[in-house]
């Protein structure tokens, strides 16, 4: 018999901050495929999905400072 205690079970499961970005982009590399992604990355689905979820939102949130758009002027042609 197996006694699980404090020194034997740990409540934490985390994943590192680099493993969830390789996820995400994983993700985007095999086309949107969330449960290749998770057996790739070995874990549940579902925990794959809000990792990219959060991922991606915080990509998009980087948008406005890493990416500038220039708008084309009619009064002057360019």
């Amino acid at each position: 018999m197996i006694v699980v205690g404090p020194a034997t079970w740990q409540s934490n499961h985390s994943i590192s901050q680099m493993n969830q970005l390789l996820c995400c982009l994983r993700y985007y590399a095999s086309a949107g495929l969330i449960r290749q992604t998770a057996y790739f990355m070995g874990m549940v689905a579902s925990i794959a999905c809000r990792i990219v979820g959060r991922i991606s939102r915080n990509l998009a949130s980087l948008f406005p400072s890493y990416v500038k758009i220039q708008l084309f002027n009619c009064n002057t042609g360019y």
